[in-house]
């Protein structure tokens, strides 16, 4: 399997997902060539485990997710005749890739849950956080005051776990935004808060 296979697979198995759909594993791919190249990675395996990463979403949900599309993706990949050797080393860049997945060790499985952090962050990451909240946890009350909060968490636990000084540094750039839109979104609710009625 090559990119542009991995591509399709992975147009056809997300075509139902809202949040972690096509679009954000096609920028997680480019988030992860980009790292790859710096650090020296196998950007193959990457560009693979990258559009296929989320694939498991629709089947499970967000918790265990990182389990089932690295065994999606193992079964696909053995599908096209991919050596085991190289088909268990991508499905374990898959498997790394998400917060609560165990700690990744090899470069790629760090590259992988880096570019993800780097998708939760900046304007993308202000979007996908509330679609998350609305679409996926059904945790957002409708009330934009409750917003800044929910930035404000998912800046603390995008940071939790970020392996690489590339991708530190974007995410703090990208953190940065978010912040600025959480004091601009503060200053219009109190403006409208203190206006006489």
């Amino acid at each position: 399997m090559n990119r542009e296979e991995a591509k399709t697979h992975a147009k056809e198995l997300l075509k139902e997902e809202k949040v972690s759909g096509f679009d954000h594993v096609s920028r997680v791919a480019y988030w992860c060539r980009y790292m790859g190249k710096i650090e020296g990675a196998d950007l193959e395996a990457l560009d693979i485990a990258a559009f296929l990463h989320d694939i498991g979403l629709n089947k499970v949900g967000l918790p265990t997710h990182h389990t089932v599309s690295a065994s999606m993706a193992e079964e696909l990949l053995r599908k096209e005749g991919i050596d085991e050797d190289r088909v268990k080393q991508i499905g374990r860049i898959i498997e790394r890739h998400a917060m609560h997945a165990p700690e990744a060790e090899r470069i790629e499985e760090k590259i992988i849950n880096d570019a993800d952090r780097i998708d939760h962050m900046g304007a993308i990451g202000i979007v996908r956080a509330i679609a998350r909240s609305i679409l996926v946890k059904k945790d957002y009350s409708g009330d934009v005051a409750d917003v800044p909060q929910l930035l404000r968490d998912a800046i603390t636990n995008t940071k939790k776990r970020v392996y690489t000084e590339t991708a530190r540094n974007l995410v703090d750039e990208k953190a940065g935004y978010i912040e600025e839109f959480i004091a601009q979104l503060e200053r219009e609710l109190a403006e409208a808060e203190n206006s006489p009625s």
